[in-house]
């Protein structure tokens, strides 16, 4: 039996399996083209010192079943429009070496991040139940130590959280 939020909830970037606690592999990062935040990046995030930060710009998200809708990748294709294009970047923090935050974002696009988060929440409510925590920008679920928030866009980007609460 599965008993962590962060396994049931099966997300992936670019093939990288999002298991909150995993040891850190930069190798294994680097294959799923994930690359250490550098200085500049650090200013931009602020993540605390003790803490490794990885980065994946316009990556793929897969999460419950793989199947063909469980997916949001990135729109990068101008000759539709640029009102229709947008983009993608996912963060890992590490923590003492183990995966404490997952962060990934949908961005520049108000509309795509909108549906692509509401079609998430649907597939997760169907899969492991209701929320304990709605409100018209923020939905939260919490197992054990670990919490998802899906926070729907406010200007031109969506972020989906998953996170350690201790």
């Amino acid at each position: 039996m599965i008993n962590s939020l962060s396994q049931k909830l099966n997300m992936k970037v670019n093939g990288y399996q999002i298991i909150l606690s995993q040891e850190l592999n930069e190798t294994e990062l680097n294959s799923h083209n994930f690359k250490k935040v550098g200085f500049f990046g650090r200013r931009a995030i602020k993540p605390e010192r003790n803490e490794i930060v990885f980065w994946s710009k316009n990556c793929e998200l897969t999460y419950l079943k793989e199947d063909f809708n469980a997916v949001i990748l990135p729109n990068l294709d101008a000759k539709f429009g640029a009102s229709i294009m947008y983009g993608t970047s996912s963060y890992l923090w590490y923590k003492q070496n183990n995966l404490s935050k997952f962060v990934f974002q949908i961005i520049q696009n108000k509309m795509a991040a909108q549906k692509h988060i509401e079609e998430l929440e649907q597939k997760i409510v169907a899969s492991i139940g209701k929320s304990y925590s709605t409100d018209e920008a923020f939905t939260i679920w919490e197992v054990g130590t670990q919490r998802l928030l899906l926070e729907y866009p406010k200007n031109e980007h969506g972020y989906i959280h998953l996170a350690m609460t201790d």
